[in-house]
């Protein structure tokens, strides 16, 4: 997407006109957890709507080392994000979700009527995501500081489950090993699905089923790695 991309929703003979089925499908999680490449899968399979929103899309590779430059493009991706929402499109945008300004863009969009997806990808150690973030550099990816690293896994983690309550439909991944397992499902009922149990690290348990247990939200099924694939029809 480029620097002058807009979202226009006017008619050349009447008023704005808002699509029907508005999609919105999120994908969140710590940095260094893999999400570009689940996101590439995504776009190329046409599993999510095209137009894709992400920082990483707005700056030019040889600014991609300057703080500056990045900075300018989270903010030209966030301000994006809130034209496709006045358009009425549908997007796809990519996000740390380590501040909880952006539950308040999930509600916002709500309010103007989107279907929410979102897709959380994490791992099951901070470790991995600096390790990650390291080689990323070394093929001439940005950096991003370990401090920021940590606190951002932290913050992301435990703000995960409210983005989960915000979505019609959630799926969380371990992408601890580089292929990605699915370990939690909010289906289009709303029901809360615990998968893989044989493949769930103890995170799952910190982060999903103890913060929902806490706000008495009751998990509908916990299922091990067979049951997941009869779920999924596999």
């Amino acid at each position: 997407m480029s620097a002058d991309s807009n979202f226009s929703n006017s008619s050349p003979t009447g008023p704005a006109i808002y699509p029907l089925n508005k999609e919105m499908f999120v994908f969140a999680g710590p940095n260094g957890s893999g999400k570009s490449t689940v996101i590439e899968n995504h776009l190329e399979n046409k599993q999510c709507p095209e137009i894709y929103i992400c920082p990483d899309q707005l700056v030019s590779r040889e600014d991609k080392y300057n703080p500056a430059a990045y900075l300018e493009a989270m903010k030209m991706a966030e301000d994006f994000r809130h034209q496709a929402l006045e358009a009425g499109v549908s997007f796809t945008f990519e996000t740390v979700f380590s501040t909880a300004d952006k539950l308040d863009f999930l509600r916002t969009a709500k309010t103007f009527g989107y279907r929410i997806t979102t897709i959380y990808i994490t791992t099951s150690d901070p470790q991995i995501n600096l390790n990650r973030i390291a080689e990323r550099v070394k093929m001439g990816g940005h950096d991003v500081p370990k401090d920021k690293v940590l606190a951002r896994y932290e913050k992301s983690m435990t703000l995960m489950p409210e983005v989960i309550l915000l979505s019609d439909m959630a799926k969380v991944y371990d992408n601890s090993s580089n292929c990605p397992v699915e370990v939690f499902e909010k289906d289009d009922c709303g029901n809360f699905f615990l998968l893989n149990r044989e493949q769930r690290h103890s995170w799952v348990d910190k982060y999903i089923t103890t913060a929902f247990a806490e706000k008495e939200i009751p998990i509908f099924e916990d299922l091990n790695v067979f049951e997941t694939e009869r779920l999924k029809g596999f």
